[in-house]
């Protein structure tokens, strides 16, 4: 049985398929374990400086402030200053002289007031559903992934996307700082709403 030939326009259809793949489908995911629940900006630090070294782990970094939230608001405060750009912050009495800027806190202050802070953080934990009330029963692991314009890490800038239930993944953009830590510098995305657990869902009786 004659090999099917192809002719240089089906060549070139199939380059052109290959190349429009490429650039829709994400690299491969990657998974960051947060090793646990910050309890305090000391063991925060610990973690950072454990994870951070990589744009993945300075995402992994940034949602694992927003877990600290949902133990304390104090702790949760300090974590997040430490996981984002010094750009974002401004002077004030978080944390070593430092406090989130006014476009930061504008997102803080309307998650506090939806109370979103006891999930926000388990919406981005690989596994976690708002069906299940975001129920975790293996490792806190953070599951991102690249585009093709996500950048370099020798660029000093990357933008990862992290999955999340229901919901598209959501991008953060990491910046290097002077110490070779990965820190939050662009995630409003992040800070939307997400699903509320299934318990907290009002039901209609009638």
């Amino acid at each position: 049985m004659p090999s099917p030939r192809f002719e240089a326009g089906d060549m070139k259809k199939l380059l052109t398929l290959l190349l429009f793949v490429s650039l829709l489908c994400p690299a491969l995911a990657k998974d960051t374990v947060i090793p646990a629940i910050p309890e305090s900006a000391e063991q925060f630090v610990e973690m950072r400086n454990q994870l951070a070294t990589t744009p993945e782990g300075g995402a992994a970094c940034f949602v694992a402030s927003l877990l600290a939230f949902s133990k304390s608001k104090e702790v949760g405060m300090q974590c997040f200053t430490i996981a984002i750009d010094q750009r974002n912050l401004i002077q004030g009495n978080v944390y070593k002289g430092y406090a989130p800027g006014g476009s930061v806190m504008y997102h803080i202050n309307r998650i506090s007031g939806y109370n979103l802070w006891p999930y926000l953080g388990y919406a981005y934990i690989k596994g976690a559903k708002a069906s299940e009330n975001y129920a975790v029963s293996g490792p806190l692991a953070i599951e991102t992934y690249r585009q093709k314009n996500s950048g370099s890490d020798s660029s000093g800038r990357v933008k990862v996307f992290v999955n999340t239930d229901g919901f598209r993944a959501r991008p953060i953009t990491l910046q290097r700082n002077d110490k070779g830590l990965w820190k939050a510098y662009e995630f409003s995305s992040l800070m939307l709403n997400v699903n509320p657990p299934a318990s907290t869902r009002k039901t209609d009786d009638l």
